[in-house]
């Protein structure tokens, strides 16, 4: 018997539109639950390559809502809270994704990150140290830790952590420019000037590179070069205050004074919460005291420095500066509570000592002065200052031999250091070597501007020329 073709193609195309509606069937549920959570990840890395941090934030939020034991999403989603400021978010959001993997890298890192700006530097160490048992090559984690213990005033341990990422990783400027810093603190100017100059060599080098090395140059002396470097920061970034402020303390150094008040006043138009601007404005106060007494600088310099504290009662340079005013002033006692403060934050500022021990000679309490510059020369024995100022000690205690130690000490680190030649002077005259002493006495006049000193040296070498 024949088939009839026209039935058989027709009941063909009805079985062919069955199969297809029973696989549209089965499928469409599939279709319906495909995973966004991966589009989301990518396009919150997307919004944090860009800057955008709280849209990045928002996506990672979405991921977290879909999928709440995602790692990755709580890990990234810190970074951003890091970006925005919002470190207590920040530090949430790590311990949730350490709760539910103890290994997860990033999230040590990032609540690192959050610990350092909120000042808990211990937390920040122990958990970059965490990050480095799981991944003892990974870079970031020697870069948080090294800026834990700038922060801390471990320059040493600052500078060793830099180098090791610089080996993992040497193509990261502000790391170069870290541990610049770190070498800037301690004295080591060249290093630091090498270093800034290989982190400007990277086009994404930020301009606080500028700042840093002009730092350096002012320490060793190169003025201009310093003041081009400023010039070039203000240049590159004309509207941020800090890079006024920056430029104040070079003004100071140089001693133009009053260009240095007008920079900070730059600074304070642009942004009048910056701790920094008020205590280098304080700093240009009491320098200019000592040329100009038609008004009441340690006032000034002491409100600039309540105005600070009142910003951060945290800012260690805020009690020192203020210290030092206090000290001008003879309130040695309030001097020393403010350094007590200064050290109870920070054991390891060093100038806090030094400014203390002249406090403790106000006091002639010469034992706690040596102390305190002893103190001084363990955190930072390159510089300078705390052998002069225990010389003074040491010379008012009746210790002229150590005395005389600590002055040679003094300007073999620093030779244009007009105390301690001014000291060494004395401690001369007091031995009977009136010669050397003389000698001196004309030293200072060459090396200082301080009016103070001059006044001094010249009326010891009038009594000398007396004799």
């Amino acid at each position: 018997m024949k088939t009839d073709f026209s039935i058989s193609h027709y009941r063909l195309k009805i079985t062919l539109v069955l199969l297809i509606l029973l696989l549209i069937l089965i499928l469409a549920p599939a279709c319906q639950i495909i995973n966004p959570v991966p589009a989301l990840l990518q396009q919150g890395d997307k919004f944090y390559a860009q800057g955008l941090y709280q849209q990045a934030i928002t996506s990672y939020t979405k991921a977290i809502e879909i999928q709440p034991n995602l790692t990755v999403a709580y890990a990234n989603r810190a970074l951003a809270y890091n970006q925005t400021g919002q470190y207590d978010l920040a530090i949430t959001d790590c311990n949730k994704a350490l709760s539910i993997d103890r290994k997860n890298i990033l999230a040590f890192i990032a609540r690192a990150a959050a610990y350092i700006e909120t000042g808990a530097y211990d937390d920040a160490i122990a958990d970059c140290n965490s990050a480095l048992k799981i991944h003892p090559k990974y870079s970031q984690a020697y870069i948080n830790r090294a800026w834990a213990y700038y922060q801390m005033g471990l320059y040493q341990q600052a500078i060793d952590d830099c180098s090791v990422a610089i080996k993992l990783d040497p193509k990261l400027a502000f790391v170069y420019i870290t541990r610049a810093r770190s070498y800037n603190e301690i004295g080591s100017y060249e290093d630091a000037i090498k270093d800034l100059d290989k982190a400007l060599s990277f086009a994404d080098c930020p301009p606080s590179a500028y700042i840093n090395r002009a730092w350096a140059y002012l320490e060793t002396g190169q003025y201009e070069l310093a003041m081009a470097d400023y010039n070039k920061a203000i240049q590159l970034e004309p509207d941020k205050a800090i890079n006024y402020a920056n430029r104040a303390w070079g003004f100071t150094k140089r001693g133009e004074f009053d260009r240095a008040i007008a920079d900070c006043e730059t600074a304070l138009r642009l942004d009048s919460n910056l701790p920094l601007t008020y205590a280098n404005r304080a700093w240009a106060y009491l320098e200019k005291s000592a040329f100009d007494s038609s008004k009441n600088y340690y006032e000034l310099a002491v409100t600039d420095c309540d105005r600070a504290l009142s910003l951060n009662p945290e800012y260690v340079p805020g009690y020192t500066i203020r210290a030092w005013a206090y000290i001008y002033v003879g309130a040695y006692r309030l001097a020393i509570i403010d350094c007590n403060k200064a050290l109870e934050i920070n054991p390891n500022y060093m100038l806090s000592y030094n400014v203390r021990a002249w406090a403790f000679i106000g006091t002639r309490d010469f034992d706690l002065a040596i102390a305190d510059c002893s103190a001084a020369i363990g955190v930072h024995p390159e510089f300078a200052a705390p052998y002069s100022t225990r010389a003074v000690a040491y010379r008012e205690n009746g210790q002229l031999d150590l005395a005389l130690a600590d002055c040679n000490q003094a300007l073999l680190l620093d030779d244009e250091l007009a105390l301690a030649y001014l000291n060494r002077g004395v401690i001369y005259i007091r031995k009977g070597v009136p010669e050397k002493a003389r000698l001196d006495f004309l030293k200072v006049l060459e090396v200082t501007r301080d009016p103070e000193l001059i006044a001094t040296a010249q009326a010891q070498l009038a009594e000398l020329n007396a004799k």
